[in-house]
């Protein structure tokens, strides 16, 4: 058997909290950069996947 390393791409997004006079505001304040990072709230997995980028790292099966 083999050894692999994989290589996998992972989003996350960040829940921010704003304060605003309705819902378009309070995007447009977290689309313009109107936050901090004390702001940010959680953050979550939005898209994971592998890139298809693979290293062979050992091969278990070589006598020495």
């Amino acid at each position: 058997m083999k050894t692999y390393n994989v290589l996998q791409s992972a989003s996350y997004g960040q829940w921010v909290k704003v304060k605003a006079n309705n819902k378009e505001e309070a995007i447009k304040k977290v689309d313009d950069g109107d936050w901090t990072d004390e702001d940010i709230v959680s953050s979550e997995l939005v898209i994971r996947e592998t890139t298809g980028d693979v290293e062979e790292v050992s091969d278990d099966n070589i006598n020495t």
